[in-house]
């Protein structure tokens, strides 16, 4: 009898303390309402990545402090994390008077991506408030903006390291979009793995092609390893946190080994010690930059059997006094010999210089305007 009356009492206390959460997470719930009015005033994003990770970090040292498993409270607060987006996103959404600002973004990969770095650093310069829809290939990324799913596409074209990406140059060719925008991401390539994994265990390494191409001369040194191609880095990473294979390893950033709970085993393994992502913001509508703000106007051109059209190009933007700062011939296909010449001309195109030699290239080429978009000189640190 007694042990039943034990029992109820006990019962009762866990009663009283899940009123107490209920009740607790209803506050917080209140305050990140409150927070999402304040990010509305002071123009931050939504989620701020650092703090959530301070936060995770904090919390689960408080819970073994406890003796509580951390994989319990890591994942119980992710989840309040999610639900407090989610919160603060709903009453942006609803009661934010200037929805039209509220922009979307379609981006390679998941969070922690180095596309979601350069969707963070464009987007807090420019918009209040953003959100990102992830895709799994470049294809994917610009369909979602002409079927007007999101409003931006974002997409690596270049890297100091491997150089020009030939996937974004190929839809370049057709897209109906319009670069808007470039922005430069320093990258840091780390070796990652499981928590276990001891450097000489690892026999395969996943990745997208362009980290093993930047990161070749420190790979060379392990001819041992079998390299797998992913999508995207950021599911090579995923894929690393989901096994718990401990001969496998992944290229990411640091941040990746703090989102996905890896070991970094070697950093800074990028043959650059300045290791530069170029990346290019699309949109479906044209921008149009004031003149006097340092601009890129980048056209395309179809070379045909004109095997002289590059010199007269460089000639009719010579004679104007117009600086050519890339320039890119892109063959398709190996049967076809119509290459398409990329050129990024630093000028704006609403000068009379730039509209002048438009016009004398119109009349010994076809050309399409892909856009005119400031020129980035920064560099993410």
């Amino acid at each position: 009898m007694k042990s039943k009356k034990t029992l109820l009492t006990l019962r009762n206390i866990i009663n009283t303390l899940d009123y107490d959460l209920v009740t607790l997470l209803y506050k917080r719930n209140t305050i990140a309402t409150k927070i999402a009015k304040i990010k509305i005033k002071k123009k931050y994003p939504i989620r701020d990545i650092k703090r959530e990770q301070l936060l995770l970090n904090n919390i689960t040292k408080l819970g073994k402090k406890y003796n509580l498993d951390y994989n319990y409270i890591y994942e119980i607060f992710q989840v309040i994390i999610k639900n407090s987006i989610s919160i603060q996103k709903a009453w942006i959404e609803n009661n934010y008077q200037k929805k039209e600002e509220l922009k979307s973004f379609s981006l390679l990969g998941n969070l922690g991506s180095y596309s979601y770095y350069a969707v963070q650093k464009y987007s807090e310069r420019n918009f209040e408030f953003f959100s990102k829809n992830y895709y799994n290939n470049f294809q994917e990324i610009i369909d979602s903006v002409e079927n007007k799913k999101s409003d931006y596409a974002i997409l690596p074209i270049e890297n100091n390291s491997s150089g020009y990406i030939d996937e974004t140059y190929n839809l370049l060719k057709n897209t109906k979009l319009f670069i808007i925008s470039e922005i430069n991401i320093s990258i840091n390539h780390c070796l990652l793995s499981q928590r276990k994994t001891q450097f000489i265990n690892i026999e395969t390494v996943y990745s997208h092609r362009q980290p093993f191409m930047q990161c070749s001369k420190f790979v060379k040194y392990f001819p041992h390893w079998s390299l797998k191609y992913t999508d995207s880095t950021i599911h090579a990473v995923q894929q690393l946190s989901n096994d718990e294979n401990y001969t496998f390893a992944a290229l990411g950033s640091e941040s990746c080994a703090k989102i996905y709970k890896l070991k970094i085993i070697a950093k800074n393994i990028s043959n650059l010690e300045k290791n530069i992502t170029r990346f290019i913001i699309l949109r479906k509508k044209k921008q149009n930059v004031p003149i006097n703000i340092q601009s890129i106007t980048t056209i395309m051109i179809s070379s045909g059997e004109n095997k002289n059209l590059i010199i007269k190009v460089k000639n009719i933007l010579k004679e104007h006094n117009l600086e050519i700062k890339r320039l890119k011939s892109h063959i398709y296909s190996q049967s076809s010999k119509n290459a398409k010449i990329f050129i990024d001309i630093k000028n704006n195109i609403n000068t009379s210089q730039m509209q002048k030699a438009l016009k004398k290239l119109k009349n010994i080429t076809s050309i399409k305007i892909l856009g005119c978009y400031p020129e980035d000189k920064y560099l993410n640190n």
